[in-house]
């Protein structure tokens, strides 16, 4: 009878490396009928007894090796698998099952076991976990895990970046989480936490990072160089979040993946029995170390991380190839100040002056309507000024019109604007001389200047000959003969007084 192990091997032999039975034989030191046999056979069965005692695992073992062979689930995967199927079994018999159907993992180092007060310490590791679609882009998926040494008690926090603002702020959600913050925190030498660690060398920490040790009150704590092993329950941790929560889960939506994970977390990773401790992490963290935690601070620490992107010419800036919105008119330097879930924006001041939602995908634009509104605003009103400038330049008597306008008419700039449109057909003296006509008489309206202004451009500069065409309109007019005898008559003289 062979393992679990040596069919695989057959198998692979044969169909990977086109070995024949003969030369799989010789290769694995088995016989010819035995390489036959098990070639023949489509999954791997280990012997039965004649009689064997029925199992409540029976009705599901077929279901357990095509899981098996889908995805190297753990017992207590498959455990939580079956349970809703209907089995009723221990745990210990599926085990137990599972252990003779496929091979043991290979050996690993022996290190120090080490222990820790309640209180003392918790582990702060990233695991990276594939890939997921973020608005039409693929993006790195990330986790961070951060849990107490002495309980085990987890939190979790999945990010797009390991940029130190998603650093900081995993930090704080764990403190929240744990309502208090362990002494010290052991972290991996990873660039947001650690600038360098030379073998034999204290480590050259992070400014940042001691600024937010120093505001929580927890002292960080680096590995040795190449040893992981030293936070080994955050690696064992990180692990356990992907074959467990993560395994055979086809994540889409980057937005309810830390809803999930809160679920799972509070309900089955603090709530299931630690292997190592023998109790459940909720319980143990509630009896034996949450007293023991350093208390939160009222001040939430700003997580906030500056840039200093360059404006664009449509009043833009752009940060990860996604651009936002700014008020109209702000001077360089713009400064963005990025958080996990939002951009905040300062002018030259270091007045905020906008607040956006980040984006995660790529190549966004994201346009506050305010600022669109007060760019229109400010063009309108110039275009308003430059209408009262070209008005009052037509002079005097278009600046006394206006005034008169504004106390007759409640829109009186489009009256202007009006008027003004007629100077492209009218020349300026004949609109002078029609709002002089209208300052007389009290006419102020747009209206008023285009009806004299085409009522004068209709009437004859010279009047026109009067033409008779009909005989009856023809007047016959005669006219007596001059007496022209009071011309000849001698003058007589005045009489005197």
């Amino acid at each position: 009878m062979i393992d679990y192990h040596t069919y695989h091997k057959i198998h692979h032999l044969h169909q990977h490396e086109h070995l024949n039975v003969t030369q799989i034989a010789t290769h694995l030191e088995l016989h010819p009928d035995t390489v036959s046999t098990w070639l023949a056979r489509s999954r791997y069965q280990p012997r039965q007894t004649k009689d064997p005692r029925p199992s409540k695992l029976d009705p599901f073992k077929t279901q357990i090796a095509q899981w098996l062979e889908h995805y190297p689930y753990s017992a207590q995967q498959i455990y939580q698998k079956l349970k809703p199927l209907g089995f009723h079994g221990g745990y210990t018999i599926l085990k137990d099952h599972i252990r003779k159907i496929r091979p043991p993992k290979s050996p690993q180092n022996n290190y120090l076991k080490l222990h820790f007060n309640s209180g003392d310490a918790a582990q702060v590791d990233w695991g990276e976990c594939g890939k997921i679609n973020v608005s039409g882009t693929m993006r790195k998926l990330y986790v961070l895990a951060i849990i107490l040494c002495h309980s085990r008690l987890l939190h979790l926090q999945f990010t797009l970046s390991m940029s130190m603002e998603h650093f900081l702020h995993g930090h704080i959600q764990a403190f929240q989480h744990f309502d208090g913050i362990p002494r010290r925190l052991i972290i991996d030498n990873l660039k947001t936490g650690v600038l360098d660690h030379h073998p034999g060398q204290e480590p050259n920490y992070h400014p940042r990072y001691l600024d937010f040790a120093a505001h929580y009150g927890f002292a960080p704590v680096a590995c040795n160089v190449r040893k992981p092993n030293e936070k080994g329950r955050v690696e064992n941790v990180i692990d356990y979040i992907k074959t467990n929560f993560l395994a055979g889960h086809q994540i889409n939506d980057y937005q309810s993946l830390q809803t999930a994970a809160n679920t799972w977390r509070d309900n089955i990773a603090n709530k299931r029995t630690h292997r190592t401790t023998n109790k459940v992490p909720q319980d143990h963290y509630e009896q034996e170390e949450k007293a023991y935690l350093l208390p939160l601070r009222q001040e939430t620490y700003d997580c906030g991380v500056d840039h200093y992107p360059r404006q664009s010419k449509d009043n833009r800036v752009i940060y990860q190839t996604n651009q936002y919105s700014l008020p109209p008119n702000q001077s360089n330097p713009i400064r963005l100040r990025a958080y996990p879930d939002q951009i905040l924006l300062y002018n030259a001041t270091n007045q905020l002056i906008a607040t956006h939602p980040r984006h995660y995908g790529k190549h966004k634009d994201t346009e506050d309507p305010q600022h669109t509104q007060a760019l229109k605003d400010q063009r309108h009103k110039a275009r308003e000024q430059t209408l009262i400038h070209d008005f009052h330049a037509l002079g005097p008597d278009a600046i006394r019109y206006h005034e008169r306008l504004k106390h007759h008419r409640l829109s009186h700039r489009s009256h202007l604007r009006r008027i003004l449109a007629l100077t492209k057909i009218h020349s300026k003296e004949q609109i002078i001389r029609v709002l002089q006509d209208g300052l007389k008489i009290d006419a102020i309206s747009a209206d008023y200047v285009a009806h004299m202004l085409e009522t004068k451009s209709r009437l004859p500069d010279q009047p026109a000959p009067l033409h008779l065409t009909r005989n009856e309109d023809q007047l016959d007019l005669t006219s007596p003969e001059p007496d022209l005898t009071i011309y000849s008559q001698p003058k007589q003289p005045k009489p005197k007084a």
